[in-house]
């Protein structure tokens, strides 16, 4: 310990503080005993402190253990803080085809900026197949790389990189996958083929469908077609993933909305492969959507509906009322094995203006047995149907007929024709006795009465005489009322045909209804010349209280009888 303290001592005497320095005096034998141990120890010491020839020396230290490895890592971080000497001894390695020393000058030569010596150094560690250098190289075709003067030495090259990483992955190079990851993020070719690598699993990269998915996502936010297509694919393989054949086909539908030109067949092979209804219906909306081409979706959407998919069946029901051509389309398609529905959907086409549906709806209208094989309860639609040809040809009492007929067993649309549709006077008058007399359909007298004050509405006079006769009595869901069957009477009797049979009503009735009424009865009878019954109402009315009438009578008694009203 004494002498340790006095080799100090001497050392600090003859100015050698410094850690290199010390080294050196114990390498060499410099006012000390030479001491191999002691001059590693300081030039370690020194070298932690960054300090360049302190690691060649370690390097040489090394060199002559012949732990080569440890020389080399030493001479790389001298040559990279400035030793020439370290870099010598690399430049010496390398021409005795050491990977590692040329792989540490493309290092160095990187870090001097000396792009063309870097590159050259890693190409030569590459050509014994170093697989880091592959990862080194793929980085300086990252960005420009300039000399000092600041003309391009390597220019940006993006698929050169691709290219470098791709051969160090495939080499097991975790570093170029770790580079070609961070790469993909920005990059659209790299996420495509990152994405393709996934699935093959080549190199340090294991078959990975979950990871091959994310990198072609990330090509797809780049706006990459091919992406998406290949994101169907990896969906359609993955069996293990939730969901995967609806997310298959979204991808598919994704690309082809793209222009992919084999997405579209991809589509319909899985759908045709896996016979899944929901996905029967996306393919079909697709179609429809997308490419506007309604036959084809049609057949699809109705394969879907016939397997029982709801869905599939709403939304045909909402499409044949907002597009005359697809509710065409699917008419025919049902043409043979559902008359009903094809009737059906041709009457919604032929409402909405489509020029061929009524021809084929009447062909269908014509073949006469249809209503006769078809069940009671099976034929409203059929009805309902056929009511809307002959509504399209005008026969609006055949149309009224058929929804009558309809409406009583409870079809929506055939009751809201009835009450919508703009029907003259003697066909209300004629659906009104229809109801009236319980003809093709069962009686119904609130209907009747309906249509009958539509009739009479539009001025015809016979339907005031049965609105007479049937509030005179007590019908189910329309209650007896003396005072509107003496009105329509009253009517009925100024201009009908009737007008006999509705006097003989009105004095029937007279003394049952109020003092206006016999008043206005009266009126009548003055209207008629028949002046004997016009005074005998009169005073009727007149006894009861009724002042108009009190004066009538008086106009009676005058010389000139009374005023002409």
């Amino acid at each position: 310990m004494f002498r340790r303290f006095s080799e100090r001592i001497n050392l600090y005497t003859h100015g050698c503080s410094q850690d290199f320095e010390k080294g050196e005096c114990y390498r060499y034998g410099r006012y000390v005993k030479p001491n191999r141990n002691r001059a590693k120890f300081f030039y370690t010491k020194a070298a932690k402190n960054g300090h360049a020839e302190a690691y060649t020396k370690l390097g040489e230290f090394y060199g002559e253990d012949e732990n080569v490895p440890q020389a080399l890592k030493c001479y790389l971080y001298g040559a990279m803080r400035g030793s020439k000497t370290a870099g010598q001894y690399l430049i010496e390695y390398a021409g005795n085809e050491n990977l590692t020393a040329r792989y540490y000058l493309g290092m160095v030569f990187e870090e001097r900026q000396n792009w063309e010596q870097a590159e050259q150094w890693y190409k030569e560690s590459i050509g014994k197949n170093f697989v880091v250098a592959m990862h080194r190289l793929g980085k300086l075709y990252h960005d420009d790389r300039l000399a000092p003067d600041q003309h391009v030495v390597i220019q940006k090259n993006i698929a050169t990189e691709i290219d470098w990483y791709q051969k160090g992955i495939e080499n097991g190079c975790a570093y170029a996958l770790n580079a070609f990851v961070e790469l993909a993020k920005v990059e659209t070719q790299a996420a495509l083929l990152l994405g393709k690598m996934y699935v093959e699993g080549k190199g340090c990269i294991t078959k990975n469908l979950g990871k091959a998915i994310d990198a072609y996502k990330q090509a797809s936010k780049l706006d990459s077609v091919e992406a998406f297509y290949q994101v169907g694919i990896c969906y359609e393989q993955a069996n293990d993933i939730p969901h995967h054949l609806n997310q298959a086909c979204f991808y598919y539908c994704e690309a082809s909305k793209r222009k992919h030109p084999q997405s579209l067949t991809a589509m319909e092979t899985l759908v045709a492969r896996s016979e899944n209804t929901a996905l029967i219906a996306s393919l079909a909306e697709f179609y429809y959507q997308h490419l506007n081409e309604l036959e084809r979706a049609a057949e699809l959407y109705k394969k879907a509906a016939d397997q029982g998919y709801s869905f599939a069946s709403l939304t045909i029901q909402r499409l044949v009322n907002t597009d005359s051509e697809f509710a065409y389309l699917i008419a025919r398609l049902y043409e043979k094995e559902d008359p009903q529905k094809s009737m059906r959907y041709y009457a919604i086409a032929m409402r909405h203006k489509h020029q061929e549906a009524a021809t084929y709806l009447k062909e269908l209208v014509e073949a006469a047995t249809y209503l006769k094989e078809l069940g009671q309860e099976e034929n409203v639609e059929a009805m309902y149907a056929v009511s809307e040809y002959h509504h399209h040809r005008g026969e609006l009492l055949d149309a009224a007929k058929l929804c009558m007929q309809a409406a009583e067993q409870g079809h929506v649309l055939a009751a809201n024709y009835l009450k919508d549709t703009s029907f003259d006077a003697e066909n209300c008058f004629v659906i009104a006795s229809l109801y009236e007399e319980g003809e093709e359909v069962s009686q119904n007298m609130p209907q009747a009465f309906a249509f009958y004050i539509r009739a009479g509405q539009l001025g015809h006079t016979e339907a005031a005489f049965h609105l007479g006769q049937l509030y005179q009595v007590d019908y189910p869901g329309v209650q007896r009322d003396i005072e509107k069957a003496f009105q329509y009477y009253l009517q009925a009797a100024r201009a009908s045909a009737r007008q006999q049979e509705a006097l003989v009503s009105l004095e029937r009735l007279g003394n049952e209804v109020s003092a206006e009424l016999q008043r206005k009865f009266g009126e009548l009878y003055e209207v008629l010349q028949n002046h004997e019954k016009a005074k005998f109402w009169y005073q009727t009315a007149a006894d009861v209280g009724d002042v108009l009438a009190q004066r009538r009578l008086e106009d009676y008694k005058k010389p000139y009888g009374p005023m002409r009203r």
